[in-house]
């Protein structure tokens, strides 16, 4: 059976077909994310995420204030692109989680991730402690929709070591079909560092995680510190070369 492909990839091709043919030429202003929502028939998380993968492969940039232009893509063929993180832990032992808190909140307007939630002003957090044996590890604060969070509360205190997403699976019946991360380093203060056990301006990985359906909604939004002593990341790294027409 062939997998129907994501609205947003289906998305991606055609804007790249105007960039590849020169409909659209190099150095000229692309439609704004509203006007391609209008003209495509998509949402503003598929328009975002086709536009992230085609600035990704080098044919685009988009720069806040001056919009999205199209670059001399030629010149970005045979570069290096990082094709996945893989996060290794020293311990071997199975984590455990403890969880801190549950409560709905209202994002900042400036938060424009949580805009990809159904209704973004109904989005409960949860803050989970993972540890592995006694040693804490990660803090994780998850946000999901409000409508899920009651079952997937239940859920959770009969399945402690169960991820988030995969209670949402198991309720909507829809499967994660993307992961999208975002990480950099961090000093960790206050209740953070207690909560991890390290000193007080500590250096720590934050990690955004981005979850999306097959239909470009969005699953969950999650963010991490996670201790470096704990663990290891390897990224592997490959060339994309594109064909010459």
């Amino acid at each position: 059976m062939k997998l129907k492909e994501p609205k947003y990839k289906i998305l991606e091709a055609e804007l790249k077909k105007n960039i590849i043919s020169g409909k659209w030429k190099v150095g000229r202003l692309i439609p704004t994310e509203t006007e391609l929502c209008k003209s495509t028939g998509t949402s503003r998380v598929t328009v975002r995420r086709a536009l992230s993968n085609l600035e990704g492969e080098g044919l685009i940039d988009r720069s806040p204030g001056r919009g999205t232009i199209v670059t001399d893509f030629k010149e970005a063929e045979n570069q290096w692109y990082a094709r996945g993180l893989i996060s290794q832990y020293i311990y071997t032992q199975d984590f455990n989680s403890e969880l801190l808190s549950v409560e709905s909140v209202i994002p900042s307007p400036a938060e424009y991730v949580f805009r990809g939630f159904d209704d973004p002003e109904s989005i409960t957090r949860f803050r989970i402690l993972r540890k592995v044996g006694k040693t804490p590890y990660i803090l994780n604060t998850t946000y999901i929709s409000s409508e899920y969070a009651g079952e997937v509360l239940s859920r959770f205190h009969h399945e402690e070591n169960a991820f988030i997403f995969q209670i949402l699976e198991e309720i909507t019946g829809k499967m994660v079909h993307k992961v999208e991360d975002v990480m950099d380093i961090q000093p960790v203060v206050g209740e953070a560092a207690e909560l991890l056990e390290v000193a007080e301006g500590t250096p720590v990985f934050y990690l955004t995680r981005i979850l999306t359906d097959e239909d470009d909604h969005l699953v969950q939004v999650t963010r991490m510190r996670q201790r470096p002593d704990v663990q290891k990341l390897s990224v592997t790294f490959e060339k994309k070369v594109r064909s010459k027409k």
